[in-house]
């Protein structure tokens, strides 16, 4: 397999977060985000979900993994499956993005409970977006019909 050939199939990224309440004591905060990590990947992984990542990041918990394909039925599974095992104090979001930047779909979980949001995501920018302008520094291509060692041969 040559490198870039599986990162090609994969048409989808899904991002997580995890938050934990701040009534959690420490020690009931590792051992949920342990379970909780076991129990996402498992769910990831049954529907297809390829690569995952964790990211420990002290009161929350970041993870990270890739699709084939931007199969929102499937995102709905996972949401569910996830809302279903999340402890009590912890709340989380996913993320998925289609690589082609088509659309955002974006989940809210819950103990018991999700929500979704898709937004289409439009080739152009809209009316109302805020413009910024830099200075230009490329340089314009070459003219095929100059050859810049000879320009200023002749000058004086």
């Amino acid at each position: 397999m040559e490198f870039g050939d599986d990162m090609d199939k994969n048409q989808c990224e899904l991002f997580a977060q995890f938050v934990y309440a701040d009534s959690l004591t420490y020690e009931e905060l590792l051992s949920a985000e342990g379970v909780l990590m076991a129990r996402v990947e498992g769910i990831l992984a049954n529907a297809g979900g390829e690569h995952l990542d964790f990211s420990p990041l002290g009161d929350m918990l970041g993870c990270q993994c890739v699709f084939e394909l931007c199969d929102l039925e499937k995102f709905r599974e996972v949401a569910a499956g996830i809302a279903a095992i999340l402890p009590a104090g912890i709340t989380g979001r996913l993320l998925c993005l289609d690589k082609s930047l088509a659309a955002l779909n974006l989940f809210w979980l819950q103990q018991g409970a999700w929500q979704e949001a898709l937004w289409p995501v439009p080739l152009r920018a809209p009316a109302d977006a805020s413009a910024h302008h830099v200075e230009v520094v490329a340089q314009a291509p070459p003219d095929a019909d100059t050859d810049d060692d000879s320009a200023g041969a002749d000058a004086p």
